[in-house]
């Protein structure tokens, strides 16, 4: 089965290539909770926990077409959200 827990991804950062061949790593974003704290290297739990029952049920972004039927977890958030 697939992790329902985030891994911790805090920071949003953006690359910057210099002249010289070099590059600047810009941290544009950070995503807090409600309370402010970071989930940098924490991650979340989610309120109603779905795992998928296999990789290939996920939703394919590069093939929508296949459609999100078996996508347990995108199912729930879309009921959730009132979808």
């Amino acid at each position: 089965m697939w992790e329902t827990e985030t891994f911790g991804k805090g920071p949003i950062q953006v690359d910057y290539l210099l002249r010289d061949g070099s590059a600047l790593r810009l941290t544009v974003q950070q995503w807090y909770l409600p309370n402010g704290q970071s989930i940098s290297g924490t991650g979340l739990s989610p309120d109603a926990p779905a795992e998928l029952p296999q990789s290939s049920a996920m939703f394919d972004v590069v093939q929508p077409a296949r459609g999100y039927a078996h996508d347990t977890q995108l199912e729930l958030a879309l009921h959730m959200l009132g979808g």
